[in-house]
């Protein structure tokens, strides 16, 4: 599994289809990949990423000027979307080719007990419909980007 972490002012993700927007402001926009190598062992990944982003400090203190605070620290919120296309590769330099990703119901099914752990930890979470066609807008705060792989 990977995951592409944004601290932002704000952030929200439009379902076109059905005109509707989840949104989240001054949290985290989470980005989460499942590849075909993920679906035996996804639940201690899981635990490991869950950890981490509730003790990580990703999160600047205006009172002390430094980035000393954890989503747990601030009652912090999640937007977390699933992104197949960020298991890509280009090896024909022509075409991108995602057969490196989970298949939509193995990647749904982590992608909901994904939610479900976040949660479980009292983390606030907006998400999106899984597969559907989707407009991500986010402001950054800061340019914090972290990349995790599990």
């Amino acid at each position: 599994m990977k995951f592409l972490i944004q601290v932002v002012n704000h952030a929200s993700v439009n379902i076109v289809e059905k005109n509707i927007t989840n949104k989240i402001s001054k949290w985290l926009l989470i980005y989460v990949w499942v590849s075909k190598d993920d679906v035996s062992d996804y639940t201690q990944k899981i635990d490991k990423f869950v950890n981490k982003i509730w003790s990580t400090k990703f999160f600047h203190n205006p009172q002390t000027h430094k980035i000393d605070q954890s989503i747990n620290d601030i009652n912090g919120q999640i937007l977390l979307i699933s992104n197949f296309t960020l298991y890509w590769s280009n090896k024909k330099w022509t075409k991108l080719d995602f057969t490196d990703s989970a298949w939509y119901e193995d990647a749904n099914r982590i992608y909901e007990d994904l939610i479900i752990k976040l949660k479980q930890h009292n983390i606030k979470v907006q998400t999106w419909e899984f597969g559907a066609y989707m407009l991500v807008d986010s402001q950054n705060d800061w340019p914090i980007n972290i990349s995790l792989e599990y």
